[in-house]
């Protein structure tokens, strides 16, 4: 199971993410929990599509690269880096056209093969840096 936890990971991240929204109800459960320090409530499937599309507003070209898989009982980690261009509105940021290198990492729970929840990590200041928003630190 752990295996094939990892593979549904991967496609969660490199497909759902790239805009495959057909797969949110075959990849998570019903009841399906996005924890992240976020204002838009990710509480079903059908949240989450909206919440990837109001991502991809800010960043239509959002690519994600899987750099590790780590998994454990119920549990993955998956670690990757993003690139993207700031396009769109994020948080009252106007777009800058800037181009992003981002990292982070999403901690993911299953249950009976589904996604239940998940626990986001990016590295939203660096992003934050990049587009203009905070002084770049030296």
């Amino acid at each position: 199971m752990i295996e094939k936890n990892k593979e549904i990971a991967r496609r969660w991240l490199l497909e759902f993410w790239h805009g495959d929204y057909s797969l949110a109800h075959e990849l998570h459960t019903p009841n399906y929990i996005r924890h992240a320090d976020s204002p838009f409530p990710v509480n079903n499937p059908d949240a989450y599509v909206q919440y990837i599309k109001n991502t991809r507003k800010s960043f239509p070209d959002l690519t994600f690269k899987v750099e590790d898989v780590v998994a454990e009982g119920d549990k993955v980690v998956i670690r990757w880096s993003a690139t993207m261009t700031h396009l769109g509105e994020m948080m009252g940021i106007p777009p800058s056209g800037k181009k992003i290198f981002g990292r982070g990492m999403d901690m993911l729970r299953f249950e009976n093969g589904k996604i239940a929840e998940t626990w986001n990590f990016p590295d939203e200041m660096g992003t934050c840096v990049q587009i203009g928003r905070f002084p770049e630190i030296k």
